[in-house]
């Protein structure tokens, strides 16, 4: 088996698209002329990325969760939004099918513009998933999807290892299946 292919610092180097959801409820987005909203994202594992923003974002919802005042609570919360906001601007390297006042979004401050369009789902932050286990959709912000699908090291790895992968999951070529034959 050639282990080149699992290198996901250098898979997450090459940006992946993400379709963008509406947050209210889980619908892709589309353009009135049927155009996916589109985000090209790296990989958290890639060698130019390096950040640890989900990591960072559980801490602070730590402190959220201690704040004993409403003020610190919605401090700690605004300082989290833009911390996943600033963090998710890092991982995108284009946009299709999304623009900015007619505009194609091309600029940093743009970027950070539509990415703080809608703020941060508590419940999709502390799960790391814009899915819970029964496949209720979870509202993560836009910030929040790219960092998911950032996050995913399964976006960045070579298809055909992956349906290798799934395959053995599935009890093809497992030890059980191996140890009967002997």
């Amino acid at each position: 088996m050639d282990f080149s292919k699992l290198d996901t610092r250098k898979g997450g180097e090459t940006a992946s698209p993400l379709h963008l959801r509406w947050q209210h409820n889980g619908n892709l987005i589309v353009s009135p002329e049927g155009e996916p909203a589109l985000v090209y994202v790296l990989g958290s594992q890639a060698r130019s990325v390096h950040n640890n923003i989900m990591i960072e974002a559980r801490a602070k919802m730590g402190e959220v969760d201690k704040g004993d005042e409403k003020e610190d609570r919605d401090k700690l919360l605004a300082d989290l939004q833009e911390m996943l906001v600033a963090g998710s601007a890092r991982v995108i390297t284009t946009f299709e099918g999304i623009d900015w006042e007619g505009e194609l979004i091309t600029t940093e401050a743009m970027k950070l513009k539509f990415l703080d369009l809608n703020f941060i789902s508590i419940p999709s932050l502390t799960a790391n998933a814009a899915f819970d286990e029964d496949g209720k959709w979870l509202k993560p912000s836009f910030a929040q999807q790219v960092l998911i699908h950032s996050n995913e090291v399964s976006n960045f790895l070579d298809k055909e290892l992956l349906v290798l992968s799934s395959q053995r999951r599935s009890g093809a070529g497992s030890t059980a299946s191996r140890k009967g034959k002997r």
